[in-house]
């Protein structure tokens, strides 16, 4: 069903707009018995409440000290879900162990963070993939697992995301690639990195959907690769401009992460 409203008409334009249900469409144009050449453009116009896609999130807040005390909530939470059965990406017994300690992987860590830091619809929350790549660029020792230290870096960096999530779609509701520039500038541990406007049309294509949305779950990872990049190439450079890598420090590099 289609309701008619704003109606414009000029000697060469002609605009109207309806109000639709859902539903699939067909748009058959005609000029009577006379023959016409024309262009025909349709636009969306998303309303307020539409546009509110992240009204379901809740972002929990987080409090972030330079120094954790032994009761925080933020060590409860680690040790609450690193005594769970670890998941798909633990290291096989076969193998050394690695680490001492209480640790998590990728199967933890998203669990974590879906049932402690973010509840929202299905497309919104942190997929296994998301925190396989997020475990990838915080573990330091390369065992697939994050332990304390290692988590209270990501969470701090977490909560950071969360306030530049936040503020950026604040008008909106709605956080969109266009935002990324923004959102790059705004947070703390970026300081200092430049992006180029390639760069950012290619972040864009990698992390927003087919609508131009970004999710909070594909904007951590954005920020924290990039981050994670920088502080690579850096490392790496011996002039700061460039560098050499053999064929399999580059695989190294690029397969993890």
């Amino acid at each position: 069903m289609a309701e008619k409203g704003i109606v414009s008409q000029t000697p060469r334009n002609l605009t109207e707009c309806f109000s639709l249900s859902p539903g699939t469409y067909v748009v058959v144009v005609s000029a009577g018995r006379e023959a016409a050449e024309f262009s025909l453009r349709i636009f969306l116009k998303m309303s307020d409440s539409d546009r509110d896609l992240g009204n379901n999130l809740n972002l929990r807040p987080l409090k972030i000290q330079a120094t954790l005390p032994e009761d925080s909530s933020q060590q409860s939470i680690f040790y609450k879900y690193s005594q769970q059965l670890p998941g798909p990406d633990v290291i096989p017994a076969s193998l050394p162990c690695l680490h001492q300690g209480p640790d998590i992987d990728a199967a933890q860590l998203q669990s974590l963070l879906n049932q402690e830091f973010l509840k929202g619809p299905p497309g919104d929350t942190f997929s296994l993939d998301q925190c396989r790549s997020i475990v990838a660029l915080m573990d330091l020792k390369v065992n697939g697992r994050l332990d304390q230290e290692e988590f209270s870096r990501l969470w701090i960096r977490l909560a950071h995301c969360q306030s530049v999530f936040q503020n950026t779609q604040k008008n909106s509701r709605v956080f969109l690639s266009s935002d990324l520039w923004k959102a790059i500038n705004d947070t703390d541990f970026l300081a200092g990195v430049s992006v180029s406007n390639e760069l950012l049309g290619l972040m864009s294509l990698r992390y927003s959907d087919s609508s131009g949305r970004v999710t909070f779950p594909s904007l951590v990872c954005l920020l924290m690769r990039l981050e994670a990049m920088t502080k690579a190439f850096h490392n790496l450079s011996k002039d700061g401009r460039g560098l050499y890598l053999t064929k399999m420090e580059w695989m190294n590099l690029v397969m993890y992460n």
